[in-house]
């Protein structure tokens, strides 16, 4: 059995380092989905977000998305002082600052049902 818990811990840990170093954009400072062809997809989701919950993201990398996307009121408006209308939704589904976000819209717009659980 510790055996097998050791093995599962090795496979979880090269799983982290291969999405803190792989699926981290350094241009945008967010994961970001990756294409086929190695490039990143430019639309922020929520989804960037779920390597927070793996502890992948090395510390800077963590601090970096919590400055400036999440608690970023043009982009994701979550948490922090800002209680203004346009963060008091909860995320929206893409990040606010993407030409492809239509202000008062439903899933491309404040907010997205399933992203404010």
């Amino acid at each position: 059995r510790s055996e097998r818990v050791a093995e599962l811990q090795r496979r979880a840990d090269a799983l982290r380092a291969t999405v803190r170093d792989g699926l981290w954009d350094s241009d945008q400072k967010i994961f970001a989905n990756r294409f086929a062809n190695g490039t990143f997809s430019n639309r922020i989701s929520p989804t960037s977000f779920y390597a927070l919950q793996t502890n992948a993201p090395s510390e800077e990398q963590a601090r970096t998305m919590m400055v400036a996307w999440l608690r970023n009121s043009s982009r994701f408006c979550v948490g922090g002082d800002d209680r203004s209308d346009e963060c008091y939704w909860g995320p929206p589904s893409i990040s606010a600052d993407d030409p492809a976000f239509p202000p008062l819209g439903y899933w491309r717009g404040y907010v997205w049902g399933p992203m404010i659980q």
